[in-house]
C-alpha cells in the first residue's frame, strides 16, 4: 500500500510538470505583437558669466598747469606726476575672477575701477546681488558700485541704462550675449583719521535664472543631502571662524565632502576635541539630536556677520545654543543678537548662503560643533 501511494505521487508530479510545460509553450507564442522603440536626448540650460574687459582711473598732477588730471590708462609723460590709481585686472580665478587695486587714494575724488561682463549662458537671468565684504570697518561704508547695461559697437563700449538689482520689472534681466558694465568706486570723505590706512575687500556678483520661483524648503526639511554614516572630524583654531573643521571618511555623492569648513562651538559643557568620530545633521532636521528653537537664528548669524570678529560671532551663537543669554557689554555682540532677534525668526538659507551642519560626536562627552555648508 505504501508503494502504491508513493508511485501515485510521482505520476501526479510528472503530470503537473507536463501541464506547466505545455502552458509555458502556449504563453510564449500567444497573440500578435508590434513594437515602437523610443530614444531621447536631454540638454539642460546653463548660467554663465565671462569677464571680457577691464578699465581704470589714473590720477596725475600736470606739472605745467598744476591741475589734477585723470586718465583711463597709465601715462608716460615727463610733465605728469603720478598721484594715484584705481585699476581692475584679471584675477587668477582661485578664488577671484577680478582683482582691484586702489592705490594712494585721497578725499574728494571718485576713484573708479570697472569691468565688463558678458552673459554667455543659454537662458535669461536676473542680476540678484552685488555685495562687498571687508574686515576693515572704516572701508565698508566707503565702497560703492553701479551696474549698467552696455553694448559694444565699432570697438567702443556704450554705457546704457542703469540696472536695478533684483528688480521684477525686467530692468535687472540679461539675455544670452548681453553685456553689463560693473563699476566699483571709493569716495573718501575729508577725514584725517583715514590717512595711511590699508584694507582689503572681496565681493561677488550673482545672477539667477529669470523665472526663479522655486519654493524654499520648509522649516524642518534637511535641505542638504547628508550621509548617515559616521565621519571623522578634525578641529583646529580658526582665523575667520572660532575653529576650522576638516571632514574625512565622507562617502562620495553628498552635499558635504572631505574638505575644510568654517566651524563654531555650540556647547561649553564638554571638552573641544581635536580628532573624533561624529554623525552629521542639518540644523533644520526635525530629528536633530541636539534640538533647539533657535537654530534659525544661528543660521541667520553665520550669514550676517557684518564686521564682527570670530570671538564676537561665537558669543552670539552661544547666546542661542546651550550657553544661555549673553550678559556682556560688547556692542557688536549685542548688535548681532538684536539683528537675529529682529530678522532671524524662521530664517532658511537660500542659494549662495550658509547652512549650519551639526557635527554630533559619537562620544557625547565631546563638545558639539557646527560647520558652514553651502546648500
Amino acid at each position: 500500500m505504501k508503494n502504491k501511494l508513493t508511485s501515485g505521487c510521482k505520476i501526479g508530479t510528472i503530470f503537473l510538470v507536463l501541464i506547466m510545460s505545455i502552458a509555458g509553450i502556449g504563453i510564449s507564442y500567444a497573440g500578435f505583437t508590434d513594437t515602437i522603440y523610443v530614444h531621447g536626448m536631454v540638454n539642460t540650460a546653463s548660467v554663465e558669466l565671462q569677464v571680457v574687459d577691464y578699465s581704470a582711473t589714473w590720477v596725475y598732477k600736470d606739472l605745467t598747469t598744476h591741475e589734477k588730471v585723470m586718465f583711463s590708462e597709465e601715462q608716460y609723460d615727463d610733465n605728469l606726476m603720478y598721484i594715484a590709481k584705481a585699476i581692475a585686472y584679471e584675477g587668477d580665478e582661485n578664488p577671484y575672477d577680478v582683482e582691484f587695486l586702489f592705490d594712494n587714494i585721497f578725499p574728494c575724488t571718485d576713484f573708479i575701477a570697472d569691468f565688463v561682463v558678458q552673459y554667455t549662458g543659454t537662458i535669461p537671468v536676473n542680476v540678484v546681488e552685488m555685495s562687498f565684504e571687508t574686515e576693515d570697518a572704516w572701508l565698508e561704508p566707503l565702497l560703492y558700485y553701479k551696474i549698467n547695461h552696455c553694448s559694444f559697437v565699432d570697438n567702443i563700449w556704450f554705457i546704457g541704462e542703469e540696472m536695478i538689482i533684483n528688480d521684477n520689472t525686467g530692468l535687472s534681466q540679461i539675455h544670452p550675449g548681453d553685456y553689463i558694465h560693473v563699476e566699483v568706486y571709493i569716495h573718501l570723505p575729508q577725514d584725517n583719521s583715514l590717512q595711511g590706512l590699508t584694507a582689503e575687500f572681496s565681493g561677488r556678483l550673482i545672477v539667477m535664472q529669470w523665472n526663479d520661483n522655486c519654493d524654499s524648503p520648509p522649516q524642518g526639511n534637511k535641505i542638504l543631502d547628508i550621509p548617515t554614516e559616521i565621519v571623522t572630524v578634525y578641529n583646529t583654531v580658526g582665523m575667520e571662524s572660532y575653529i576650522i573643521t576638516l571632514l574625512s571618511n565622507v562617502p562620495a555623492g553628498y552635499d558635504v565632502v572631505n574638505e575644510y569648513y568654517l566651524g563654531w562651538c555650540v556647547d561649553q559643557d564638554n571638552t573641544l576635541c581635536t580628532y573624533y568620530d561624529a554623525t552629521l545633521w542639518s540644523s533644520y532636521d526635525n530629528n536633530i539630536p541636539y534640538p533647539s528653537d533657535s537654530w534659525d537664528k544661528v543660521n541667520y548669524i553665520i550669514n550676517n556677520k557684518g564686521t564682527a570678529n570670530k570671538e564676537q560671532i561665537q558669543r552670539a551663537i552661544w547666546h542661542y545654543i546651550d550657553h544661555g543669554p549673553y550678559t556682556g557689554t560688547d556692542t557688536v555682540v549685542l548688535g548681532l543678537i538684536a539683528d537675529a532677534d529682529a530678522n532671524g525668526e524662521g530664517f532658511v538659507p537660500s542659494e549662495g548662503e550658509w547652512l549650519a551642519v551639526l557635527c554630533y560626536p559619537v562620544n557625547e562627552n565631546i563638545q558639539k560643533t557646527i560647520i558652514e555648508v553651502d546648500p
